[in-house]
């Protein structure tokens, strides 16, 4: 599991806090549905971003198709798509 402390995410800083505060929430809250088409996006396109990867990196067939699958989780990815939320209020 990769751990990433909170405050290295982007919406755990104090600007993007201060810049929310002065945006209707119902705009925020229409994000959700943004962040899914991006994350959608990217997952119709995981095979071109693979091919990028340079061999002498090891990443196996195996390795990639694991991470397909766990990207391509709808439920996981909508429960994603409505924490960043949180950070923002």
């Amino acid at each position: 599991m990769l751990y990433i402390q909170e405050s290295f995410r982007i919406l755990g800083v104090p600007l993007v806090k201060s810049i929310s505060k002065f945006v209707n929430f119902e705009l925020l809250k229409s994000l959700q549905d943004e962040i899914l088409i991006g994350m959608q996006e990217t997952i119709d396109n995981f095979d071109f971003i693979f091919e990028q990867v340079p061999q002498d990196f090891g990443f196996s067939k195996k390795a990639k198709e694991h991470l397909k699958t766990f990207f391509s989780d709808n439920e996981r990815n909508r429960r994603i798509s409505k924490i960043y939320l949180s950070y923002l209020q």
